[in-house]
């Protein structure tokens, strides 16, 4: 019983410091210093690419690189440890998964004013819970143009 609530609130820590590493990234660096002009695309799956579900929003990556455009999916997390978190029982792996993503996504979200358009399936971080959606404000001083 003590070990979860050490690991709960270990990851609770660390993405709150992410948050705020978030927060001063986003005063500090500047709205303007896309890399070109044409039209890209962010696309980030809830789901990993070939799990069920996550080829939703990626099937539509042949179709803006039929149209010409720039796509990028960013994957949270991958099959492999989608069913590490899912069917093991040590949870020390299971938050070392929960770190991985946030850290994954922590970089992404720095990455998305390099696209004209962000499209998130669900939430910006799978596991984190969707009450109050921190990360999703955040990306939002970071490029305005997502989809949700």
């Amino acid at each position: 019983m003590f070990r979860k609530r050490l690991y709960y609130y270990s990851f609770s820590v660390i993405a709150w410091i992410s948050m705020l590493c978030l927060i001063i990234i986003s005063v500090f660096k500047s709205k303007y210093n896309r890399r070109s002009n044409k039209t890209s695309v962010a696309i980030l799956p809830y789901y990993p690419v070939n799990w069920a579900g996550g080829n939703r929003t990626t099937a539509f990556k042949f179709f803006f690189q039929a149209d010409n455009i720039d796509c990028q999916v960013f994957e949270a997390w991958t099959k492999k440890e989608l069913e590490k978190t899912l069917f093991e029982t040590p949870l020390l792996q299971v938050y070392k998964t929960y770190c991985k993503i946030l850290f994954r996504r922590f970089a992404t979200i720095i990455k998305l004013n390099n696209y004209s358009v962000v499209w998130v399936q669900r939430a910006i971080i799978p596991v984190y819970p969707f009450k109050h959606s921190y990360f999703e404000k955040l990306a939002l001083k970071f490029n305005r143009n997502i989809i949700y």
